[in-house]
């Protein structure tokens, strides 16, 4: 099983666990979780982290994404996953969901079966 958290130049070092530069690990990583992947950074800095985003998925590699910015989750996904405390409230797909579709997952209370 591979770990690794990336970090971007751009962000606090306090933010930031670890970077694993080995090679082994990369190569065998099918999957990553960026949580919050340009919460506090400028915009060029968040066009740089989308561009290694989009080019790790050309690449075959799995994302899992969690992010407030709606906008950012819109433009980012394939698939979206609207959970409220911890269930599971709807799964939307991006090609026709909206900020106002997400939001109203969020505000009904009930959870999706």
């Amino acid at each position: 099983m591979c770990s690794a958290t990336v970090r971007h130049r751009h962000q606090r070092t306090d933010n930031t666990k670890c970077t694993s530069n080995n090679r082994e690990c990369r190569a065998s990583c099918r999957s990553l979780l960026v949580d919050e992947p340009t919460r506090g950074i400028d915009v060029g800095a968040k066009a740089e982290i989308y561009a290694l985003l989009n080019e790790l998925t050309k690449q075959g590699l799995a994302i899992l994404m969690v992010s407030s910015e709606l906008s950012e989750i819109l433009a980012m996904s394939d698939r979206i996953l609207v959970m409220y405390q911890g269930r599971l409230k709807a799964e939307l797909y991006s090609e026709n969901a909206t900020e106002k579709d997400i939001m109203r997952h969020l505000i009904d209370h009930s959870v999706i079966k």
